[in-house]
């Protein structure tokens, strides 16, 4: 068992919750997260509160869920943001991890069918393309992507989204380890969740 401290930017953990609960630390009342290894993880209540609101937990029903809790850059200079997301797909096939990971997309994917089906028809909706322009053709595609995506037509409009989602993120991974001129992973991808968020809170995707 140990006590996992995340302290800075990009520092996050993905855990299969086993237990939360409310406890008395030094500066005030705490959520206590425990694993299925037995590691903790300590929140203010009132942060850890907010942020489970937000995915539609609480410390009473979160046992069971996996979960992501990660630091974002707070751009006051302060202590880093913290967040906590529920796990996507790929978090939840993987070990789960006590260190150092990269964290999320900003965007909470709570499950695999939760993509609304609205505005999806023949082609897969592009975020990044102006509403009169015409559609991009794989000979668009920049260099730094090394598979162009499979576009879904007409059928299963939910794997459509996914694959649209999935591959926006993806291309500005392969952006990033392209020309960001980083060698550590982590650092890889921490830089691309920072400009994944950045570009939802401009409302560019």
């Amino acid at each position: 068992m140990a006590i996992i401290k995340l302290s800075n930017a990009g520092d996050a953990v993905t855990w299969r919750i086993k237990s939360a609960s409310v406890v008395a630390g030094k500066f005030g009342s705490q959520c206590r997260f425990e694993n299925d290894s037995g590691d903790l993880l300590y929140i203010s209540e009132e942060t850890a509160g907010r942020q489970l609101g937000r995915i539609k937990l609480d410390v009473a029903n979160c046992a069971g869920e996996t979960l992501t809790f990660w630091r974002s850059e707070n751009p006051k200079g302060g202590a880093p943001f913290w967040n906590i997301t529920v796990a996507d797909a790929v978090d939840r096939a993987a070990p789960v991890q006590s260190k150092r990971l990269p964290p999320p997309g900003s965007k909470p994917i709570k499950g695999l069918d939760d993509f609304p089906d609205e505005a999806y028809g023949e082609s897969v909706a592009d975020p990044y393309r102006m509403p009169d322009a015409p559609p991009p053709s794989d000979a668009d595609a920049p260099d730094w992507v090394t598979e162009k995506p499979t576009r879904t037509a007409g059928v299963a409009p939910d794997a459509a989204k996914k694959l649209a989602y999935i591959t926006s993120y993806l291309d500005i991974l392969g952006y990033v380890r392209a020309n960001a001129k980083l060698t550590d992973e982590v650092a890889i991808q921490a830089a691309t969740a920072t400009i994944w968020i950045g570009l939802k809170q401009e409302g560019l995707r």
